[in-house]
């Protein structure tokens, strides 16, 4: 999950204890729900690990074009 956001700067829930390395992308994502109630995936960025903080923290910066990332935002493996 996105924990914070300054700028091109972005903090995830993610560390040393999930075996997040630097140069490590994940999409960024949220979860849409329609009024008939199926789910869509809108791929906001794709982000990547410029710096691991602690064992549940990193740093990452957008790469590439992005929709505006938000505090709360899901992230998963891969673009």
């Amino acid at each position: 999950e996105v924990t914070a956001v300054a700028g091109d700067t972005i903090i995830i829930s993610l560390g040393s204890a999930n075996g997040v390395e630097a140069g490590d992308q994940f999409a960024v994502i949220r979860l849409l729900e329609l009024s008939s109630g199926a789910v869509i995936e809108e791929h906001k960025a794709t982000i990547e690990v410029a710096e691991i903080l602690d064992v549940d923290r990193s740093v990452c910066l957008a790469i590439g074009p992005s929709i505006p990332i938000a505090i709360g935002d899901s992230i998963r493996c891969g673009d």
